[in-house]
């Protein structure tokens, strides 16, 4: 406990900006660095990565985690468990005839994915491309960019899970809904900065790789 509250309160020594750098990528025999492949192909093709709240430190660091908290809000998080409760009643329907599981597979796994493509407007036949989506996310962090062509070809993918989810954004700031991404983009009452597209595209990603 000691030990965490030290490094907590030491951002210079332990700072979240080092881990950006650290998910790089490998490098070609020429040196190229295949994670800005990955990035700049990113930029080309949607939004570009930005540092948001696992890649900062105070003071930004606050200002995602207090919007993010307000998104978030206890009231919200109640709303969502109906939907929940039913991804997880289904997902053990799936499996409780053979009165036994992969846990980790057939539950644990699936279980926040599927209620954040929910999140995003997905329904169940979609899960296999959100799938793809998350994969292509995490491609650059384990180290699935092995050359150029595989880091231009992850980086298409999240592109247009970006473009996907800059859609439902745009939709719910014509039409709130009482949902996660509404809340993101409510105008903030406290006089904080609203989320820009690059920093929700940032959010999202932490969201759906994180769960």
């Amino acid at each position: 406990y000691e030990d965490l509250r030290e490094i907590v309160a030491d951002p210079e020594t332990y700072s979240n900006s080092i881990a950006m750098e650290a998910q790089s990528g490998e490098r070609t025999s020429d040196g190229t660095n295949l994670g800005e492949v990955f990035a700049e192909r990113l930029a080309e093709l949607g939004w570009g990565r930005v540092r948001t709240l696992h890649r900062t430190d105070a003071p930004e660091h606050t200002r995602y985690r207090r919007l993010m908290n307000r998104a978030l809000a206890p009231g919200m998080v109640r709303r969502m468990m109906p939907d929940v409760e039913r991804i997880a009643d289904d997902l053990i329907d799936a499996f409780i005839d053979r009165d036994s599981c992969e846990f980790i597979r057939d539950f644990a796994f699936p279980l926040p994915g599927t209620v954040i493509a929910h999140l995003i407007g997905m329904d169940d036949a979609d899960m296999a491309r959100f799938k793809t989506w998350a994969d292509a996310m995490l491609a650059p962090a384990q180290g699935l960019l092995v050359d150029e062509e595989s880091a231009r070809h992850y980086a298409a993918i999240e592109a247009e899970a970006q473009h996907h989810m800059a859609e439902v954004f745009e939709e719910r700031r014509r039409n709130p809904a009482d949902d996660l991404m509404s809340a993101m983009i409510a105008p903030p009452d406290d006089g904080d900065e609203p989320f820009t597209m690059h920093e929700l595209m940032d959010l999202m990603n932490q969201l759906i790789t994180g769960g």
